[in-house]
């Protein structure tokens, strides 16, 4: 299991230094976060956040609408997998978050390493070992497989 980042209460390196899976940030943890070199922050939530405390730190706030406890379209993978090779394009960091950055956090974390390679299975394996709960319902991880398909 992979260390849990100080000063987040809930937040695992999925790829190091660049990649990261995380609780709801509070405004106090928006801080850390642009400590960390966190650039760019993706929720995943299914009503927008206040995006007040990331701005104030200088971090971009993109909103993906993802409802709970389900499993994602392609249309939203894609878009989360461009995001995010984008962000990294531009030397960004990335922080990905859902409420608790289990479900919603894991399944696309999970989506964005097949698009860099790695098997469904073992993609789905690498993120609950770094941050164990994740990819909460057999329809995630589906997902995570049906992307693999369409690759």
């Amino acid at each position: 299991m992979a260390q849990a980042v100080e000063g987040l209460r809930s937040a695992h390196w999925v790829i190091d230094d660049r990649l990261l899976a995380t609780a709801r940030p509070t405004d106090a943890e928006m801080r850390r976060l642009a400590e960390l070199g966190i650039t760019t922050i993706v929720a995943l939530l299914e009503t927008p956040p206040d995006a007040t405390a990331a701005l104030r730190h200088g971090l971009r706030y993109i909103h993906l609408p993802y409802e709970d406890m389900t499993a994602p379209s392609t249309e939203l993978i894609r878009e989360f997998v461009g995001l995010v090779d984008e962000a990294f394009a531009r030397g960004d960091r990335v922080a990905v978050h859902c409420m608790a950055g289990l479900g919603r956090t894991g399944t696309l974390v999970a989506c964005y390493l097949v698009h860099t390679g790695m098997a469904p299975a073992e993609a789905v394996s690498y993120v609950r070992s770094r941050r164990p709960g994740a990819i909460q319902t057999r329809a995630q991880e589906h997902a995570v497989h049906g992307w693999a398909a369409t690759r």
